[in-house]
């Protein structure tokens, strides 16, 4: 069997096995794939050889992006946990501190905690005040 007859045959097949792609560009890619292959020394297996090329190509080209996500989703460049813990706009705002909103936060957010260690105990008072010797 010649070579471009061989190539069309297996063009025919790959397109059956994979129908996203016209015959004619999976026939290019076997005859690019074969060029590789023209001036091997042993010629017996380069069909087998072109045809695993051709198909390894054609099923990278067929998978979905990202595996697990839908193309409408891949191709916006965010997974849908992205989208979903993203802050809306103004929602979120920061927890550290700013210089002097510490004291004013802690006020209206319940009892304070000055003195030693969050004890409850004026700032002055020792740590171990109003508590048991022993």
């Amino acid at each position: 069997m010649e070579v471009a007859d061989e190539l069309r045959l297996m063009a025919a097949e790959l397109a059956q096995k994979h129908p996203l792609f016209a015959r004619q560009t999976i026939e290019r890619l076997l005859w690019r794939t074969f060029e590789k292959y023209r001036e091997a020394k042993i010629q017996t297996f380069v069909p087998v050889l072109v045809r695993r090329a051709a198909e390894e190509q054609l099923r990278y080209a067929d998978a979905p992006p990202y595996p697990g996500i839908s193309p409408s989703v891949a191709s916006s460049g965010e997974s849908s946990a992205a989208k979903s813990s993203a802050p809306k706009s103004g929602a979120a705002k920061s927890s550290a501190p700013k210089s002097g909103a510490a004291e004013s936060s802690a006020a209206e957010s319940g009892p304070a905690r000055s003195g030693a260690a969050g004890t409850g105990a004026p700032a002055s008072a020792p740590a171990h005040a109003g508590q048991p010797s022993g």
